[in-house]
């Protein structure tokens, strides 16, 4: 590749979009350079026809033509603080969002104000552990050109200076809102699920109490002060949190096959990325769920063994094999912990497969969700009351498509439904289906909205003494993610 000559030449931009992303630059000399236009950016903008800049050239023998490898707008030394430095020199100061990252790749995109997307890599992201980005978030950072892959590259990507840090002190996931304390002692901030940063639109944002988190602050007309993009530091499930798991199809695929063969596919809506939601759902909770139990009892559900040097770790997956062998995850440690992980996945097995042979002193148990098994029935003596506002202001998403924006039809259709709930659930106990959620088994019961014997929505039940509670409601598909946590339902009406 030819070299990039040193000295710095005055032109003028007089043409772009020529035989694709290209442009034209007409230097003092009254020589062309050309440009492509991935480079033609500034912490200023973009940089338009007619603009005098500053660039650096190589020659391109092949073509015969000059081409501009580095490209600024023309500024005299110190009119803006600066010493006039081109970015090769010294990076400039840009502002961003995301539009992109994935966290097991380790890269993704950071946009311009509708710009070219400028290219990030984890490893230039500020801090230490665990370092990944979401989409929406905004970064500030500074840029190189790569000439070897032709394209712009962020380096020392931080937050914002105006971004505040602060912990989760409450969130109520049945509302989907809550507070965080900031760090810097001020008074606690209102914070809404939407305002939470995501992967992706599926699912819903959430929050943990305890967690640390990163915000602005937004003061809306007439409104109190909430906390907009707020981000989690580590917002990863403690599964992923805890090993690395590899290839996620790989692993689910080999859980799958291993354990007896159970419908891990959504019916009414199938996912088109993913084979076994079901189980993925199923294998993070239960994990979560031994994961809280082993803090107050370590080494009960998540054991700890050694084989010569080299450490392991396992826990129970509550699935067995066809032949009703217990299926177990076992770890192998990692030799750097960089990324905030110690464990490394090595596979699933029952315990008489020779990997777990030798390793462990005693095998985990299984994860426990209840002392009162009363709590799996619903007791016909209770009465049933629903919160309809926060379910059809909250919710109406979830609702059938006819009913979504029709909400009074919505509300007429839900007190008809929890009527004829009432009556199901009287003559079969059954009905109810039980999930565990938050700490707590709650019940699941069907409402049917626009048929009569098809359930359109799961109602999320809790006992307070004598009374139940519709505190929210859930699609079908949701309902049987958290219901398979307890067991495999068996019900007429919730089915994958």
């Amino acid at each position: 590749m030819p070299e990039e000559q040193a000295e710095i030449h005055q032109g003028t931009i007089v043409e772009y979009g020529v035989n694709g992303p290209w442009g034209r630059i007409r230097l003092s000399d009254e020589t062309d350079a050309w440009f492509n236009e991935d480079i033609a950016f500034s912490a200023a903008g973009r940089i338009e026809v007619g603009e005098q800049v500053e660039v650096r050239l190589r020659y391109q023998e092949k073509s015969h033509l000059w081409e501009a490898t580095r490209i600024r707008r023309a500024r005299t030394a110190g009119s803006d603080g600066t010493d006039g430095a081109l970015p090769s020199e010294r990076a400039g100061q840009l502002s961003g969002t995301v539009r992109t990252f994935s966290p097991d790749k380790g890269f993704g995109f950071i946009g311009l104000d509708g710009r070219a997307d400028v290219f990030v890599h984890q490893s230039h992201i500020v801090g230490q552990g665990f370092r990944y980005l979401l989409p929406g978030e905004p970064v500030e950072f500074e840029v190189e050109h790569n000439d070897a892959k032709n394209r712009l590259e962020a380096r020392n990507v931080r937050a914002p200076a105006g971004r505040v840090r602060g912990t989760v002190k409450r969130f109520d996931h049945a509302k989907g809102w809550g507070f965080i304390k900031p760090d810097d002692g001020s008074p606690d901030v209102f914070f809404h699920h939407k305002s939470i940063l995501a992967y992706s639109k599926a699912g819903r944002t959430t929050a943990e109490e305890g967690e640390q988190v990163e915000f602005e602050l937004e003061t809306p007309d007439g409104g109190r002060i909430r906390a907009i993009r707020v981000k989690r530091q580590d917002s990863r499930p403690p599964l992923l949190r805890f090993a690395d798991m590899g290839n996620e199809a790989d692993w689910l695929l080999r859980l799958a096959q291993k354990a007896e063969a159970e419908p891990w596919q959504h019916g009414d809506k199938p996912n088109p990325h993913s084979k076994w939601p079901v189980l993925k759902s199923y294998i993070q909770h239960t994990f979560a769920r031994l994961e809280q139990e082993d803090r107050s009892n370590p080494g009960l559900k998540i054991v700890l063994g050694k084989d010569g040097n080299r450490p392991y770790a396992c826990f129970n997956t509550g699935l067995v094999t066809p032949n009703q062998e217990e299926i177990f995850a076992l770890f192998i440690g990692k030799d750097s912990g960089r990324d905030g992980r110690l464990w490394r996945l090595n596979g699933f097995h029952a315990a008489s497969d020779n990997a777990m042979l030798g390793r462990f002193d005693r095998l985990p148990e299984l994860a426990y969700y209840f002392d009162d098994p009363s709590v799996l029935l619903y007791d016909r003596r209770c009465e049933l009351y629903m919160d309809i506002d926060h379910i059809l202001d909250d919710n109406i998403g979830r609702f059938p498509e006819e009913l979504q924006s029709r909400k009074y039809l919505a509300r007429q259709s839900l007190e008809a439904a929890r009527t004829q709930t009432q009556q199901r659930v009287y003559r079969n106990y059954k009905t109810a289906v039980p999930q565990f959620h938050r700490g707590s088994v709650q019940l699941l019961l069907p409402l049917c909205l626009l048929r009569p014997n098809v359930a359109d929505l799961a109602l999320v039940v809790s006992r307070n003494n004598m009374q139940y509670r519709g505190e929210t409601v859930l699609t079908l598909d949701m309902a049987y993610n958290n219901a398979r946590l307890l067991c495999r339902p068996d019900s007429e009406w919730l089915k994958p």
